[in-house]
C-alpha cells in the first residue's frame, strides 16, 4: 500500500498536469463615488487572440490530481460562457459603485448600448489552466479545485468620441485548494472578475473622460469579428 501510495505521488509530481500555476496576488479594491466615474458603462463583448488548438492547461481527476488531459483551446466550449464572463463584469463594476447599464451581449453600435457614455470591451490573450476534478471517478463533475490565470486586454470606448480612447492589459487569476460546486466555469469566472478588479483599481474607469483621443486602429472590437479577425469566445469556443 505504502510502495502505492509512494508511486502515485511521484507520478503526480513528474506529470506535465503537476506543474503549479502561479496566480498573481488578488489586488484591493476601493469602493467608489458614481459622480466620481467616467459615467454609465456598458459591457460590449469578450473577443481572443489564443490561437485555435493550442494548449492552455490540464484538467486533472482524482482525489491526488493525477494525470489527466491537456487543455486546448477549442475543445471544451461549455467552459468559457461569454454570458459568465459578462456576469462578472458587472457584479464586480456594480458592488464598487460604477454605473453598470445596457442589455447583454451588445455591440457599441447597438441601440441598446445608447444609456451608456462608455463601452469596455475585453479581448483575452492568454489563459492558463491548472484544474482538477477529485470526485469525477464518480462521475461528479461539478465539485473543482485548482487555478485559472488570464492576461486581459481593456479598451474602453467613448460613445461622444465614437472611438476607443484608452486601453490597459491585466493579469490576474484565481486559486481554490478545496473544492466546490461549480466546476470549471466557476474558477474562469473568479479568474476573469480578478481581472475586472484590476481594470477598476488602475483608475482608467474614472479618468478615461480626460483622456487624448485614440488612434481609428483601435476600433477592432468595435464590430463582430471578420475573417482574419480575433473571433468572440462565443464564436470560438474551445
Amino acid at each position: 500500500m505504502k510502495k502505492t501510495l509512494a508511486l502515485a505521488c511521484l507520478m503526480a509530481l513528474t506529470s506535465p498536469a503537476g506543474a503549479k500555476l502561479r496566480v498573481p496576488p488578488p489586488v484591493r479594491v476601493e469602493r467608489v463615488d458614481v459622480q466620481d466615474t467616467i459615467g454609465p458603462i456598458n459591457f460590449s463583448k469578450v473577443s481572443n487572440r489564443i490561437a485555435r488548438g493550442s494548449q492552455v492547461g490540464w484538467l486533472r481527476e482524482g482525489i491526488l490530481c493525477l494525470g489527466g488531459e491537456p487543455l486546448t483551446w477549442n475543445g471544451r466550449s461549455h467552459v468559457v460562457d461569454p454570458r459568465d464572463l459578462e456576469e462578472a463584469f458587472r457584479n464586480e463594476l456594480q458592488d464598487l459603485g460604477y454605473d453598470i447599464v445596457g442589455a447583454s451581449g451588445g455591440l457599441f453600435d447597438r441601440e441598446q448600448d445608447s444609456e451608456a457614455a462608455y463601452l469596455v470591451g475585453a479581448t483575452i490573450r492568454n489563459m492558463e489552466i491548472e484544474a482538477c476534478l477529485p470526485y469525477l471517478p464518480s462521475n461528479d463533475i461539478s465539485t473543482a479545485k485548482g487555478a485559472v490565470v488570464f492576461e486581459i486586454e481593456w479598451q474602453i470606448y467613448s460613445r461622444d468620441r465614437q472611438r476607443v480612447i484608452d486601453k490597459i492589459t491585466t493579469r490576474a487569476g484565481y486559486e481554490r485548494k478545496k473544492g466546490r460546486e461549480g466546476g470549471v466555469q466557476s474558477l474562469v469566472r473568479e479568474a476573469f472578475a480578478e481581472n475586472v478588479r484590476r481594470l477598476a483599481a488602475s483608475g482608467k474607469l474614472e479618468r478615461a473622460g480626460d483622456l487624448p483621443v485614440g488612434k481609428d486602429d483601435d476600433l477592432r472590437i468595435r464590430s463582430p469579428a471578420g475573417e482574419g479577425e480575433e473571433a468572440a469566445v462565443g464564436d470560438t469556443g474551445w
